[in-house]
């Protein structure tokens, strides 16, 4: 009996590379270009990139540094104000898919409270981002307040927690889209069961 084979298909150009290669996209820079002038106008692609095949071509080399497909990149990395972003979804599936732990602590239409903790840490950052913060900053959460407040705070504790795996985006979609030029109030605390208080300390 002779051993069966199995089949691999073979490599190409426009694979995604299984390490941080900063060089790679020249290899596949002409493809992307050719394929960009295909879809550029087509409901494929985000508003935001419609119609700029350049644009389409940028975002899609842009999420293949960070290890995903061209589909993948055209849906969830955008260009606003000349600025490549992710949308927080996408920073939450990045992080959760290296095996970092995501918890969400409390989510509402008044606050959203999550916190994350490294693969192989102990260590756990807490992020709060509320209704409050949300008014003084002008953002109008609509009629989906907590889905806004999530994307907030899932934005803030990706960039203080895991800025690797997010590739150092300084903001969100979600943050460019309303206009946001700093961080909102943010708190970053160890979680409580498994952070020693401090002493108090008197006035003298």
């Amino acid at each position: 009996m002779t051993d069966i084979a199995v089949y691999q298909p073979p490599a190409t150009e426009l694979d995604v590379p299984s390490h941080r290669d900063i060089d790679s996209w020249i290899n596949v820079v002409q493809d992307v270009i050719k394929i960009a002038n295909v879809i550029y106008d087509t409901p494929f692609v985000p508003d935001g990139l419609r119609g700029s095949a350049p644009a389409v071509a940028a975002a899609i080399l842009a999420g293949r540094e960070m290890g995903l497909g061209l589909m993948t990149s055209l849906a969830n990395i955008d260009v606003i104000k000349g600025k490549p972003t992710q949308n927080a979804l996408l920073m939450r599936g990045m992080i959760q898919s290296k095996g970092h732990k995501w918890q969400d602590v409390d989510v509402s239409d008044t606050r959203a409270v999550i916190r994350g903790c490294r693969k192989g840490e102990s260590d756990w950052l807490e992020v709060t981002f509320t209704a409050d913060q949300a008014k003084k900053a002008g953002i109008d959460l609509g009629k989906y307040p907590a889905d806004k407040l999530y994307a907030r705070a899932t934005s803030r504790l990706a960039r203080r927690k895991f800025a690797d795996v997010i590739m150092g985006m300084p903001y969100s979609a979600e943050e460019l889209e309303a206009g946001e030029a700093i961080e909102g109030s943010v708190t970053g605390t160890a979680a409580a069961s498994e952070a020693p208080k401090p002493a108090a300390s008197t006035a003298q």
